[in-house]
């Protein structure tokens, strides 16, 4: 190629690059530049993530050795948001650059109303800090905005049909799993349950290994020699999955007229780890004068309970969702008992 075709060549790319920039929003509109860094493909060394809003709303996630939770509640944070947003943190890119006439009105707006997303790994300082807007007009991609820059662009995840605006929600009640037990067979130490009403059926079970399951009588502390093993696993394999109904609000004087009056079970579980997770299950009062289906008075709820955690808070939980955990002691043995 001689001098005066590389001299053209040259004329003619850079008004083109010009148009191009201009077109984007700027100079700082290339596809390369810091900006437009909002992904972290290694996600398994984020420790912390803070999300929060000008309205007040704030969630602080911590990743602790039994998974991620809530700091400040000591309650685990649900799963399945976790593993939607640290994808979303793993895969989004930016989809568009928003021309240059319109960056100032998604700036304000993601100044106002955006969420502020602080990312952190080991050290103090957050590996990426971005915030979060509302969707396109096509619901196809989200407002976002690095931190230090003044430029909003469009965001999207290769492959979703959506946008992101949702996966990282500053309202920690949307974080607060309804799961009380998540735990494998092979995570729990024990599990104990004590029945208020009848002590006498109260019971811990051991996990002495994966193989070996020990049926302890709470009430003399010997171990059963007549429990049926199959029956132990079944019964560990459902704390994989145990939870709630929903939170509700109860007033103090009520919540301790009820656990002294309708205490039911308290459900304990260690883990490997030594943390301890229970519930105190409690029946529900009813006004006098309440009948059931076939026209008969009964004086608490006979479909759901009271669920009390460990941190004090009050849960609706359902008798169909508990009764496989809520077996007497008698039924490891091959007894046949009502329901305690």
């Amino acid at each position: 190629m001689d001098s005066k075709t590389k001299i053209r060549m040259k004329n003619l790319i850079l008004p083109l690059a010009f148009v191009f920039l201009w077109a984007c929003g700027g100079k700082d509109s290339a596809m390369d530049s810091d900006y437009t860094q909002f992904k972290l493909e290694d996600t398994a060394s984020i420790q912390k993530i803070i999300i929060n809003n000008n309205g007040g709303s704030k969630v602080t996630l911590i990743r602790a050795q039994g998974g991620w939770e809530i700091e400040g509640l000591n309650l685990p944070a649900r799963r399945d948001l976790i593993e939607v947003t640290l994808s979303t943190l793993r895969r989004m890119e930016v989809k568009e650059f928003i021309p240059k006439n319109g960056q100032q009105e998604v700036f304000k707006k993601l100044s106002v109303y955006g969420t502020r997303v602080e990312v952190y790994g080991t050290d103090s300082e957050p590996l990426r800090t971005f915030f979060v807007g509302g969707p396109t007009q096509n619901h196809l991609g989200t407002y976002m905005m690095l931190k230090g820059s003044e430029v909003p662009v469009v965001v999207y995840v290769p492959g979703f049909r959506g946008y992101l605006t949702n996966h990282f929600n500053p309202n920690v009640i949307e974080w607060k799993t309804k799961q009380i037990f998540n735990h494998h067979v092979r995570d729990i130490a024990w599990v104990q349950v004590v029945h208020h009403q009848r002590p006498e059926s109260s019971f811990r079970i051991e996990v002495l290994s994966p193989s070996r399951l020990s049926l302890i009588h709470l009430q003399t502390g010997m171990a059963s020699a007549k429990a049926d093993t199959s029956l132990l696993k079944v019964f560990l394999q459902n704390f994989k999955v145990l939870g709630f109904e929903n939170w509700v609000d109860v007033n103090a004087v009520r919540l301790d007229s009820v656990q002294q009056k309708y205490p039911l079970q308290t459900i304990t579980l260690k883990d490997r780890n030594g943390k301890e997770t229970s519930v105190k299950l409690c029946g529900i009062p009813l006004p006098k004068g309440t009948l059931n289906m076939l026209g008969e008075p009964i004086s608490v709820d006979v479909d759901r309970m009271y669920g009390i955690l460990k941190n004090g808070e009050v849960t609706l939980c359902q008798f169909f969702t508990f009764d496989p955990v809520t077996v007497p002691i008698e039924y490891f043995q091959g007894e046949r008992v009502g329901k305690p």
